[in-house]
């Protein structure tokens, strides 16, 4: 219990996965030289191969990385939400969750996550259970009129 509320344990499971995933990649993109190179990869490839980086090993790496934490992301939903075709859906929320915080902040995709988790809670409770679909894009359309780089993303000027 969390106060009244009932946190059930799998999904305080599946958040402690997720926060130990989290901490684990910002560490290794941080921190390790592969990371680094990853990361300067994603930058600019270029600059990158310039400097002496394996393109192609970082391109593939990204592509193992991206394909296994997307595999742990589905375990954790399936093993929460149960297996269904309408897990589906959730891919939609997360697209949400990403372009709100900024799409290239991953603190901003977690606080974004956070924000629309609550959204959706309190659209559910207050208009009904289908609203749940709606809203998180109507907030994350709002958000946009006003910062079109997201939460915490980074603005990016180019000149002409």
């Amino acid at each position: 219990f969390l106060g009244e509320v009932l946190i059930p344990g799998a999904v305080l499971g599946n958040f402690a996965i997720a926060a130990i995933l989290i901490g684990g990649f910002l560490a290794f993109f941080r921190y390790s030289k592969t990371g680094i190179a990853l990361r300067a990869t994603a930058s600019d490839p270029v600059t990158a191969a310039t400097l002496g980086i394996n393109i192609n090993f970082a391109t593939r790496l990204t592509w193992i990385l991206a394909g296994s934490v997307g595999t742990v992301a589905g375990v954790l939903i399936a093993s929460s939400a149960g297996l269904a075709p309408s897990l589906a859906g959730a891919a939609l929320s997360v697209f949400a969750a990403i372009i709100l915080g900024g799409m290239d902040s991953v603190l901003g995709a977690i606080v974004a996550s956070l924000i629309l988790g609550w959204v959706e809670s309190v659209a559910a409770g207050y208009l009904g259970g289908k609203s749940r679909d709606v809203v998180p894009y109507i907030v994350v359309l709002l958000i946009l009129v006003v910062r079109p780089y997201g939460i915490f993303g980074t603005r990016s000027i180019e000149r002409l």
